[in-house]
């Protein structure tokens, strides 16, 4: 983040089902929010291989594959169990986990903060994710929440190839900053 000293904070998480057309063209649905976020931590996925010539590392290819990790949250929305998980709401209101569930690909935005005014959004455009943790914990003399680990791959998106975006605003007009969450931002062309 420009000019400031340290990132901390998660906030606004949301995602953004993605939709594949018949011609292989990518759509992003509105992005709907997750309430409850507590942490995320994604490590990096690829490396950066030497390929030697004239007895030296000649060159570097690097192979970026995105981001393999886990989201934590306190609940999980039930329209990210069904659009998201593939799993079914009956006719009773009860949620069915089935072996055969699909998933669907999505983004996820969300916000970190800094101990300036500024704050840094981010988008991870293809996202897959895991069976969340099934957990409980007993009420003892301090109740604590349980938190749910969502296991989370953010891969190059099918059709630019982009992992990720950001963007750090919050004090002055910034277009891209104040629209984050009407929809999915994509990369701009230089001069448009």
């Amino acid at each position: 983040m420009s000019d400031t000293k340290i990132t901390y904070g998660l906030k606004k998480l949301a995602y953004s089902k993605i939709t594949t057309g018949e011609d292989g063209k990518i759509t992003y649905g509105t992005p709907k929010m997750m309430p409850g976020a507590r942490a995320i931590s994604l490590s990096p996925v690829g490396e950066d291989v030497p390929v030697y010539a004239d007895d030296i590392n000649y060159v570097n290819i690097t192979s970026n594959q995105g981001y393999d990790g886990d989201v934590t949250v306190l609940g999980i929305p039930e329209d990210f169990m069904v659009e998201i998980l593939g799993m079914t709401k009956d006719a009773n209101g009860a949620m069915i986990e089935n072996a055969d569930d699909a998933k669907s690909a999505f983004a996820l935005l969300g916000e970190f903060s800094s101990e300036t005014a500024l704050k840094k959004r981010f988008v991870l455009y293809n996202c897959t994710a895991g069976r969340p943790d099934f957990a409980g914990n007993t009420k003892e003399e301090s109740p604590e929440a349980t938190e749910y680990a969502i296991p989370l791959t953010a891969s190059p998106a099918t059709d630019t190839g982009d992992v990720k975006a950001s963007v750090v605003g919050g004090v002055d007009a910034n277009a891209a900053f104040d629209g984050w969450y009407d929809a999915v931002y994509l990369k701009q062309e230089a001069g448009a």
